[in-house]
């Protein structure tokens, strides 16, 4: 479904020992399309949030239902009753509990302005409305904008109104108002500069004329201004969260690492190649660590020449936070990424610099360097290790060097079957019983930061080898064993059922077919019965690729 993803919140086919639970998030909507939505369209200051019961609200873990009394309120659409509105909405349930779904929710501040988009409803008294949907988009506060005035708006387009609000917050002498304002003009300028391409954005403002509101607060002596501003200004590059650092890796990386989402292929850094200089000169001030580090690495992707000294001298710093982000810069510099600094680097006494020499290798897929990353794999540290397996995982095992990696590291409790993955995605016949062992034990890693569920993807890999093998090979009983592993079926970790009995009965295995049925429908939580009678129809639009 075009610009619509899985929003998974126990991550399908990611995260081990959980069943996926999951629901659709769409992207968010254009300002005019907004609008259009709405029956009503008002500005007020919100005065009160009273917690109240409306059947129209289903009850969701984690969340309360409010009503938001805004006064004075002006309609910019439709109509109010009187000189106030009353807003009902989800919003975060102050008691910390856990939550499986997370609905669109607002928390509103009270004494601030706020424009707010709604729904009126039939019977309902006139100053009385609410949100115009249950379940959220991209923007998580969709719907709704903070406002720098609390006087009605004059008659312009929405995006003018946001464009006003928004650039007159980061004027503000309140931190938090002004990184509200730096975070909402990102995801209202849709660019290729962000991570995962435009799904969290809309393009109402140009990304070019955003930066230039937004550069000059990189150096705000609030930490908190600064950093959101460096954030954006850095596009936010893969560099930025380590968290991005594996997917950046399926990205760039010469091997297909099954299960990681892409970031875009394409990503540039706009504002950090047209504001290094302002960025760099942030590195080599006075502002705090935490600032100076990040700094560094919103200088991701920019490979500027002349910033090679700067790097050179960064690597040297001080401060441990701003070594180790200088560190993965080493991946735009050529020239600095040699051999015998991956080598000290991989023994320096800071963490956060042995991750980042493993990233940095990765980053600039230099193979000539797997030696460390093979070093790294012993490191003391777990997300070290963790780090040196995603940078390997990354090269392809058509190369000799990484094969070799690989199969020596096959008893690896770790990473073993990431590592079997990877070579029988090349020749799954050099190491069939392993696949097979891994399919039947269905291995969590025990150190790993997600990715598609090892066991999932060994019985795919199972799956594709039996249907290119001859039926006569099947039929022998040579492949039975495979056959067994496949058939033990677990939910998001093996093939599903109705493709396995469309194997075994392409390839004349009936007997074996009608007695998986049976066992499948006897030990399944679901109904299987109709996904077999729609094989018995149509076997060969139920044999995988």
């Amino acid at each position: 479904m075009k610009n619509v993803r899985w929003f998974l919140i126990t991550t399908l086919l990611l995260i081990p020992c959980l069943i996926a639970q999951g629901y659709l998030e769409g992207p968010p909507v254009a300002l005019d399309d907004l609008a259009n939505k709405a029956d009503l369209i008002f500005q007020g200051t919100a005065v009160s949030n009273t917690t109240i019961t409306d059947p129209s609200f289903q009850s969701i873990m984690g969340f309360i239902v409010q009503e938001t009394e805004f006064r004075p309120a002006f309609a910019v659409k439709g109509k109010l009753g009187a000189s106030n509105a009353k807003f009902r909405h989800y919003a975060p349930d102050p008691k910390p509990v856990g939550m499986m779904y997370e609905p669109q929710s607002y928390a509103f501040e009270i004494g601030k302005s706020y424009l707010v988009f709604a729904k009126q409803l039939p019977g309902n008294a006139a100053d009385t409305c609410q949100q115009i949907w249950m379940n959220h988009t991209g923007m998580m506060d969709e719907g709704v904008l903070l406002c720098f005035r609390s006087f009605p708006f004059e008659r312009r387009s929405m995006k003018d109104l946001f464009w006003r609000d928004l650039t007159e917050l980061l004027k503000s002498t309140d931190p938090k108002e002004v990184v509200y304002a730096i975070t909402h003009l990102d995801e209202f300028s849709a660019s290729i500069g962000g991570p995962w391409g435009s799904f969290g954005s809309v393009s109402e403002f140009q990304r070019l004329d955003v930066l230039a509101a937004i550069h000059g607060l990189v150096t705000h002596p609030d930490p908190t201004v600064a950093q959101a501003a460096l954030a954006v200004v850095g596009s936010h590059n893969p560099y930025m969260k380590r968290e991005h650092a594996q997917y950046w890796l399926a990205t760039i990386g010469s091997a297909d690492a099954p299960g990681f989402t892409k970031m875009d292929p394409k990503m540039v850094n706009e504002g950090g190649l047209i504001y290094w200089r302002e960025i760099a000169a942030i590195v080599d001030g006075k502002a705090d660590e935490a600032t100076r580090a990040l700094a560094v690495t919103a200088l991701g992707l920019v490979r500027e020449p002349s910033l090679q000294d700067s790097v050179t001298r960064w690597l040297g710093d001080p401060n441990a936070a701003v070594r180790n982000s200088a560190v993965l810069l080493l991946a735009d510099y050529p020239a600095l990424a040699t051999h015998d600094r991956f080598v000290a680097l991989s023994s320096d006494a800071d963490t956060e610099t042995r991750i980042s020499t493993a990233y940095a290798i990765g980053f600039a897929q230099l193979a000539d360097n797997a030696d460390v990353l093979t070093k790294l794999l012993l490191d003391a540290d777990a997300k070290v290790r963790q780090a040196a397996a995603m940078s390997l995982l990354s090269f392809s095992p058509k190369d000799e060097r990484i094969a070799k990696i690989f199969h020596d590291n096959l008893t690896n409790k770790e990473f073993a079957v990431l590592f079997l993955v990877a070579l029988c995605q090349m020749n799954p016949s050099a190491n069939l019983d392993l696949l097979i062992q891994e399919t039947i034990k269905k291995t969590d890693p025990e150190n790993w930061p997600g990715g598609q569920i090892p066991a999932y993807t060994t019985s795919h890999l199972l799956y594709k080898y039996l249907k290119a093998q001859p039926a006569v090979d099947l039929q022998s009983g040579k492949y039975d064993r495979a056959l067994d592993a496949l058939e033990m079926w677990q939910p998001n970790y093996s093939v599903d059922p109705q493709f396995v009995y469309a194997l075994e009965i392409k390839d004349g295995l009936t007997k074996r077919a009608k007695k998986f049925r049976a066992t499948a429908n006897k030990n399944s939580p679901y109904d299987l019965e109709i996904y077999f009678q729609r094989v018995d129809q149509n076997p060969d639009s139920y044999l995988m690729d």
